[in-house]
C-alpha cells in the first residue's frame, strides 16, 4: 500500500457504523469529511488509518458493551505482537506466530514455517468461512480473537499485513520472492492488488503464502514493548509508510539498530553481514555520506535519550539502563557531549518550556 490510499476504501469502511453521527465524528477526528472523501480520489495514509482504528474502536463498543476497552488494552491481536517482539530473531518470532496463530484465530486457522533450500515459506490455512464469504461485516473486526477480512482482496491484505510485520519487526524491507492466494481474482482485483506485492502474486494457488530469502530469518528483532503499542495505536501506518529501499545507508544501519536499545547493539561485522557488504565497505560508504557507525549509534541513544526524557518522568537512572549503559555518569558523560547540558538539566528545559508548567 503507497502514502495515499483510494477514498473508496474509507467509504466502505464506515458503511460498517450504524450511525451517521457515529460516522461523522469518525471523520472529524480523522481531520476528514464526507466532503473530503466525495471530492477527492484518495486520502492519506494516515487519514485513512485514523478513520480505521477510530471505526475499529467504536465497534468494539457495539459488539462487547462495557468490555470494549479491556479488549481493546489487551487484545489477542497484541497478544501476538508481543510474542513476536519477545523473540530474538525474526525465525524464532515466525514460530511464535504459528502456534499464537492456531490457537487465537477461528476454527480450522493455522500456519507454518517452511524451509525450503534458500526460501523461507510462511505458508497460512485460512478457516473455510474467509474463503466462502465476500461481504465484510462488523464481527470480523472484533478484538476477541484473532479475525481477518473475506475473500479475495480480504485474504491479500492478510499476507500483506505479515509481510509488512516480519520487515518491521526486523527493521529492513524484506523483498518478496512469490506471494501466494488460492481464490481467484478478477482482472481489477488482479492490478491492485498485485501493486501491494510488487507484482509478485499469484492468484488461483494451491495454498496462500509469503515466500522471501531464508537468510531473513538470522536477523534480530529491533522492536519492543513501547514500538508495539505505537504500531497498534495508528495501525497500519507504520507498515504502508516502511520503505522498500532507504535512502542511505546510515539510514538503513538506524533501521537495523531499532528502538529497542537495551540491547547490546551490533558491531560493525554483524551490520555489515545484514547489509550484504564487506566491513570495509560499510565504513568506506559512511565515510561518504560524512558520518561513521559509531556516530550513528551515537545519534540512535540520543535520540532514545531525548525522546525518554521529553516524554514522562522516567528516573535517569533506567534511562540509562534501558539504553544499555553500564552506569549512570557515562550516560551522564554522553548526554552532556552530545547536548552540552545533563540529563536532569535538558528535563528541567522541556519542563519549563511546557504549556502544563505554568
Amino acid at each position: 500500500m503507497p502514502s495515499i490510499v483510494p477514498s473508496r476504501y474509507a467509504v466502505s469502511l464506515l458503511r460498517l457504523l450504524p450511525d451517521d453521527t457515529e460516522k461523522a465524528t469518525v471523520l472529524a477526528d480523522a481531520n476528514c469529511s464526507f466532503a473530503m472523501l466525495d471530492s477527492e480520489e484518495t486520502v492519506s495514509a494516515e487519514i485513512y488509518c485514523d478513520i480505521f482504528i477510530g471505526i475499529v474502536k467504536r465497534l468494539q463498543h457495539y459488539l462487547h458493551g462495557e468490555d470494549a476497552d479491556d479488549l481493546s488494552r489487551v487484545s489477542n491481536y497484541r497478544l501476538l505482537l508481543m510474542s513476536m517482539v519477545q523473540a530474538t530473531t525474526l525465525k524464532e518470532a515466525l514460530n511464535n506466530f504459528t502456534a499464537f496463530f492456531r490457537r487465537l484465530g477461528p476454527e480450522g486457522s493455522a500456519a507454518k514455517l517452511i524451509l525450503s533450500n534458500n526460501t523461507a515459506i510462511l505458508r497460512i490455512t485460512y478457516s473455510d468461512d474467509l474463503l466462502k464469504e465476500n461481504v465484510w461485516s462488523p464481527e470480523m473486526f472484533s478484538m476477541d480473537r484473532l479475525n481477518w477480512l473475506p475473500g479475495t482482496r480480504g485474504i491479500s491484505i492478510s499476507l500483506w499485513i505479515w509481510h509488512r510485520l516480519c520487515c518491521w519487526l526486523i527493521g529492513e524491507y524484506i523483498p518478496l520472492q512469490q506471494a501466494r492466494v488460492n481464490l481467484s481474482a478478477s482482472d481489477k482485483q488482479h492490478a491492485e492488488l498485485n501493486k501491494m506485492f510488487n507484482g509478485t502474486l499469484l492468484f488461483d494457488q494451491d495454498y496462500c503464502s509469503i515466500e522471501f530469502e531464508k537468510r531473513f530469518l538470522k536477523h534480530e528483532i529491533v522492536q519492543n514493548q513501547q514500538t508495539t503499542d505505537t504500531l497498534l495505536s495508528k495501525f497500519p501506518l507504520e507498515l504502508m509508510l516502511i520503505e522498500e529501499q532507504p535512502k542511505t545507508l546510515a539510514e538503513q544501519i538506524k533501521s537495523l539498530i531499532g528502538s529497542d536499545l537495551s540491547r547490546a547493539m551490533p558491531d560493525a561485522e554483524t551490520v555489515a553481514k545484514r547489509c550484504n557488504i564487506a566491513v570495509a565497505t560499510l565504513h568506506r560508504r559512511l565515510q561518504k555520506e560524512n558520518t561513521s557507525y559509531q556516530n550513528i549509534k551515537d545519534q540512535c541513544r540520543y535520540d532514545a535519550a531525548i525522546t525518554m526524557l521529553q516524554g514522562g518522568n522516567t528516573a535517569i537512572k533506567e534511562i540509562a539502563s534501558q539504553l544499555n549503559y553500564s552506569d549512570v555518569s557515562t550516560f551522564h558523560r554522553a548526554f552532556k557531549k552530545w547536548s552540552g547540558v545533563s540529563p536532569a538539566q535538558y528535563r528541567d528545559t522541556c519542563h519549563s518550556r511546557s504549556p502544563l508548567s505554568h
